[in-house]
């Protein structure tokens, strides 16, 4: 009995194996399967473009970012300091 429970478990591992790598295929990517050369060539082109104009928004962030460091400071305006006034009120008061 021992031999025959070995055999039927490597049997089933060489199933489960089978099951496992059926599920885990490298699927090939559909772009290279249905595009032809010439539109292959052309998604190339595409992205060649779209990793130009990234580059070119981060430099232009790091020049806006230079040109706030370079700004002057501005002076600070003295507060000019306001006269007290006399109340006008004084005939009011009277009056209570």
């Amino acid at each position: 009995m021992g031999l025959d429970l070995l055999s039927l478990c490597k049997k089933v591992e060489e199933d489960v194996e089978k099951v496992w790598n059926s599920c885990f295929v490298m699927p090939t990517p559909p772009t290279l399967g249905r595009m032809s050369q010439g539109n292959i060539e052309d998604s190339l082109i595409y992205t060649e473009r779209k990793k130009k104009k990234e580059d070119e928004e981060v430099e232009k962030k790091k020049k806006k970012k230079k040109k706030k460091k370079k700004k002057k400071k501005k002076k600070k305006k003295k507060k000019k300091k306001k006269k007290k006034r006399k109340s006008t009120n004084i005939k009011n008061k009277n009056k209570l």
